[in-house]
């Protein structure tokens, strides 16, 4: 009788052991320890939301998630081209990802590159090359490029890692938004404007790049150049629609301090300037019926390079900081409005450019016996690209 009790006594203490190690074994798949990474691979459901932005804003080619590892992982990111509402992508159990999502497809003018290094990586604008270079050279010394135009370009980071450990079907959300802001601005003051067959423009001192792992623009500064620009001879006396002219400030029809004269305007796409040290030169590139090329500049540098006009930064600063619905009627309409300077004799830089003047001669080879604006042929109308 004492033997069996003995090993009932033996049998019972070694139970109790095994259940122990069956609860500890428990408790830690409840709350388990960071996964060890591993080869094996896990679906995980990534949701793209556009409430805020509507149905109609959806990319027709979708979205591209963008997974980078860890900068001390050497291995690829991983990519997946997915619908503009999401689906899933096989990530690796036990890594840390750093999830992006971007319309890879939009924007004909952004190209993209540094894939594999989240701290680089960036959608940039396609360098390009027009009469600007030759004849107002770009302001800083600047790259020239395409603008971001015609789509928007959306995206969104994560806002922390993420890491799957392939006990459960993860999902990961994101809410995009566009990066690329539109600007608009009015010129007026001009004269002869009836005489030219093209306009377009350049914005120095605005990013070049956008970064979407990091959600910042790019190191560096370029000059945009944009096509979106019409002339209005005697802009006054012109029928505005009353739902765009309501938002004008008060006297602009006035003859003496008004918009008077002929007028510019135009918009322009860019990615969002850093609001610390805007330095921003306006140009307007005009042709002529006879083929001639004018520019004037609005802001840039002033008193022999010393000084910087602030009459474009200034007035880009409020649109950014106020947001351009709001700026636009605190600023009489537009984000950008500027007066051309007076129609003196003397006053037209050589070549063509006139300083901040738009006043086209009947015939533009003579300006007032003064200097004219390059003869130039048809086929110099369009800027060119340059193939990356």
């Amino acid at each position: 009788m004492r033997i069996k009790l003995k090993h009932f006594l033996a049998l019972l203490l070694f139970s109790s052991f095994a259940m122990m190690s069956c609860i500890k074994e428990d408790l830690s798949n409840c709350i388990p320890a960071k996964a060890p990474a591993s080869d094996k691979e896990y679906p995980v459901t990534v949701v793209i939301h556009w409430d805020s932005l509507g149905e109609a804003a959806k990319p027709a080619d979708g979205m591209r998630a963008h997974f980078f590892l860890h900068e001390n992982l050497a291995h690829e990111a991983i990519r997946a081209d997915l619908p503009a509402d999401g689906g899933d992508v096989l990530l690796q159990q036990g890594i840390d990802y750093y999830p992006v999502v971007y319309d890879y497809y939009g924007c004909e003018n952004l190209a993209f590159r540094n894939e594999n290094d989240r701290r680089t990586f960036e959608a940039y604008c396609l360098p390009t090359t027009g009469l600007y270079n030759q004849y107002v050279k770009p302001a800083l010394d600047e790259a020239t490029v395409m603008e971001p135009y015609p789509n928007p370009f959306y995206t969104e980071a994560y806002d922390s890692t993420f890491v799957t450990d392939g006990t459960k079907h993860d999902t990961i959300h994101f809410y995009p938004n566009d990066v690329v802001r539109e600007f608009t601005f009015l010129v007026y003051g001009a004269s002869g404007v009836k005489h030219l067959a093209k306009l377009y423009g350049a914005i120095s001192g605005v990013p070049s790049a956008y970064l979407p792992a990091l959600e910042i623009e790019g190191p560096s500064n370029a000059t945009v150049f944009f096509n979106r620009v019409t002339a209005y001879a005697k802009g006054q006396s012109l029928s505005w629609p009353e739902a765009e002219e309501a938002y004008w400030k008060a006297g602009w029809q006035d003859p003496d301090t008004g918009w008077t004269g002929d007028w510019v305007m135009g918009r322009f796409s860019v990615f969002v300037p850093d609001t610390m040290n805007l330095r921003n030169r306006l140009t307007i590139e005009m042709h002529s019926v006879d083929n001639y090329y004018y520019y004037a500049n609005f802001g840039g540098p002033a008193n022999g390079g010393q000084d910087w006009n602030p009459s474009v930064s200034e007035q880009l600063l409020g649109a950014i900081r106020y947001g351009s619905e709001v700026w636009r009627v605190m600023n009489g309409g537009f984000d950008i409005i500027l007066r051309c300077g007076p129609n003196e004799d003397g006053d037209d830089i050589k070549g063509g450019g006139n300083g901040d003047n738009i006043h086209i001669p009947e015939n533009s080879g003579t300006n007032d016996g003064g200097e004219g604006g390059f003869e130039v042929d048809t086929g110099d109308y369009n800027n060119v690209g340059v193939e990356i």
